[in-house]
C-alpha cells in the first residue's frame, strides 16, 4: 500500500467562530450571544459550552452602555471606537493602558504618558483632584 499525499489546508476561523463538536459545522457567534456561558448549535441543536466567553476581550462603552467584542486586529489598541454611538473608549485590555481610579466616585480612567509623574489627576468623570498612585512608583 503507497502512502498518498493528502492536500488539506488549515482551517481558518474568524474571531467570533467556533466549530461544533456534534456536527463539525461552523457557528459564527453573534455579539448579543457572545458573553452566554453555553450556545446552541442552529444546525444540529446540540448545546455547546461557549469557548470564546472566557477569551474574549470585551468592552462595555460608558456613554451609550453597549457591549464591544475586540477584534484581534484592535485587542492592543490603546483607543477604540464604540460600534454603536462611536465615541471613543479606552481599551482597558490594552499593554499601554495604564489604569487609575477615582477615590471620589470610582471611575476607572487611563493616565497618559505626560501625567505619570504629576502630582494630582483630574477625573474626567467627576472633575475632583486627586493623588497620582504612579507618582512614586
Amino acid at each position: 500500500m503507497s502512502a498518498e499525499k493528502i492536500n488539506a489546508k488549515p482551517l481558518k476561523l474568524g474571531d467570533d467562530e467556533i466549530v461544533c463538536p456534534s456536527c463539525y459545522s461552523i457557528l459564527t457567534i453573534p455579539d448579543d450571544i457572545i458573553s452566554d456561558e453555553f450556545i446552541q448549535c442552529a444546525k444540529c441543536n446540540a448545546a455547546i459550552s461557549n469557548p470564546l466567553r472566557n477569551n474574549q476581550k470585551i468592552l462595555t462603552c460608558g456613554y451609550c452602555g453597549s457591549d464591544l467584542l475586540l477584534s484581534k486586529n484592535h485587542e492592543n489598541e490603546l483607543v477604540v471606537n464604540c460600534g454603536e454611538c462611536g465615541e471613543a473608549i479606552y481599551n482597558i485590555h490594552s499593554d499601554k493602558y495604564t489604569p487609575a481610579i477615582c477615590p471620589y466616585c470610582t471611575f476607572q480612567t487611563h493616565i497618559p504618558e505626560q501625567f505619570r509623574q504629576a502630582r494630582y489627576l483630574n477625573c474626567p468623570n467627576c472633575q475632583e483632584n486627586f493623588e497620582n498612585p504612579l507618582r512614586y512608583k
